[in-house]
């Protein structure tokens, strides 16, 4: 699907960020966001410019619940490609409403990463080689001058859990 027709869809769902924080993001969105990394990722610089400049603040959650669901797939189904595709929504975000909000979407890929034995490093470095301004300086590689420990979920007020269905989510540790 084209570009532009994958942000229409998004657009749909401009004002809806409680209820889809509440209820989870449908198959819609979660396939219109991963065909947008997939894009990003293969693409010329001046088509992620394009990309990124198509996030307005209206839709800019969307990619950053995209990013919480990559670092729980990746959890559940032990696959470093989850993370991939978290930070690369990251990326298309672009900090675009609040970058404290992208930073905060970090951590828990960050810690999934660790969990399944992925280079949670080696992966912030290789999208942020393909990430643009501000991303890549202000999210992605400020990431990597914390000290470790201040990469650990707690330092973003943040838990992992275990859910009475058995899957590991992430939660407010207050």
């Amino acid at each position: 699907m084209e570009t532009s027709a994958l942000f229409q869809q998004l657009y749909l769902f401009k004002g809806k960020e409680y209820s889809l924080y509440k209820a989870g993001p449908p198959g819609s969105v979660i396939d219109s966001i991963n065909s947008l990394c997939l894009s990003f990722e293969a693409c010329s610089e001046e088509m992620r410019r394009e990309m990124t400049s198509c996030v307005t603040r209206e839709i800019a959650y969307l990619f950053l619940i995209f990013s919480d669901r990559a670092a729980l797939e990746a959890l559940r189904q032990k696959d470093e490609e989850c993370i991939v595709r978290g930070l690369e929504a990251l990326a298309i975000e672009n900090c675009k409403a609040d970058w404290r909000d992208s930073t905060l979407r970090l951590a828990p890929l960050y810690h999934s990463a660790v969990s399944i034995g992925a280079d949670p490093e080696g992966l912030i470095k290789s999208v942020s080689a393909i990430a643009l301004e501000p991303a890549k300086t202000h999210l992605l590689l400020s990431f990597l001058k914390r000290s470790p420990e201040n990469r650990e979920l707690a330092k973003f007020g943040l838990k992992e859990a275990l859910g009475t269905d058995g899957n590991v989510f992430y939660t407010s540790r207050f």
